[in-house]
Parts: structure tokens; sequence; C-alpha cells
């Protein structure tokens, strides 16, 4: 009976500890579903093209040879409405203010997208940053690589899965719009 009952006991630990582990391994699961599955939360530095990234794509693109089909990044546009002159105007931004602005909000989470929160956006003025590629053959050939757009203290970054370009992920920041004016919009 003894030896019946050292092998039950053994049974059972290992029973406990494969479901100990099957435990920890469903929360370790779940944990990376929420925090970065579709239906989780982004973080801007990972949505946002970062600084180093248009560096290193237009210096490779400097480098070599010509060949067609090599994209470019043509200068980043912000583009706001000056309260004071009544008009939209638009900025070139240079790399070293986009360095800042993306370590200003690179670590935020996402906010859940609602229906209040998307219309938000929809404005008759709104303020945009906007980066652009062209071919360096066809220099006439502009297409929208990534677009963030802000409102009070809320902004959303394009995300560009797959062919959906109408997804986006919203963030909040306090304080944005003006330190986003004070840092985009130079005066003249």
């Amino acid at each position: 009976m003894s030896h019946h009952s050292f092998i039950n006991h053994r049974v059972k630990s290992i029973i406990f500890v494969l479901g100990s582990a099957f435990a920890c391994a469903s929360l370790i699961v779940a944990f990376a579903i929420y925090q970065f599955g579709p239906s989780g939360r982004y973080i801007a530095g990972n949505t946002l093209l970062s600084p180093q990234a248009i560096e290193q794509i237009n210096q490779q693109s400097q480098g070599g040879k010509k060949k067609q089909g090599i994209f470019v990044f043509n200068p980043i546009d912000f583009s706001y409405f000056d309260e004071q002159q009544r008009q939209q105007r638009h900025q070139t931004v240079p790399i070293e203010q986009y360095q800042k602005f993306y370590a200003l909000i690179a670590s935020e989470k996402s906010l859940d997208q609602t229906q209040e929160l998307s219309h938000l956006f929809i404005g008759v003025h709104p303020t945009i940053l906007t980066m652009t590629m062209h071919d360096t053959q066809q220099p006439n050939s502009t297409q929208t690589f990534q677009m963030v757009q802000f409102k009070d203290n809320y902004f959303r970054v394009q995300l560009r899965e797959g062919d959906n370009k109408g997804e986006w992920a919203y963030f909040y920041f306090p304080d944005l719009s003006r330190q986003i004016l004070r840092l985009f919009a130079q005066s003249s």
C-alpha cells in the first residue's frame, strides 16, 4: 500500500505542477493579448514613425544608385488654423522639432475608441501633422505615409494595418494644444 500511496502522491504533485504552469501561462497570454493585441492598447511611440527611421530611410536613399521605386520622405508638414490671421497655415517641421514631439508623447497609451472621441476630430479647422513620401524618379508622386490630428488635449494617429487606412489610435495628453503650437508653429 505504501508503494501505491507514493505513486498517488507523485501523480498529484505532477498534476498540481502542470495545473499551476497552465494557470500561469494563461495569465501571461491574457495579459499579452490585452496589452498588445488588436483590441488592446497602443503606445504612441510604436504607432508613430520614429525620427530615426525617417533619417535612416532618407540617408539610405541618398547614398546609393538612384533606382526607380525608392521612396524618400518629404519635409514634415504641420497645418493649423491661425486665430489672429483667420486662415489655415502650413509650417515645415524640422526633424529636430519632430524628435522633441516624439519624445514628449512616445510613452502615452491609447484610449478606447468611442464615437464621442472620433466625433471630436470632425471640424472645420483641423490641426494636422502630415508625413508624406515620394518616388525619387517621380517627385510629383507624393503619397501620405502617416497623419496625426490634434484637438484640444487629444491626438490621434493614423494606423497603417494592411489596406485599412481609416483606423486611428486615440491618445490624451494634458495641455497638448498649447505645447504643439509652441513646438511647431514658429512665428514668421
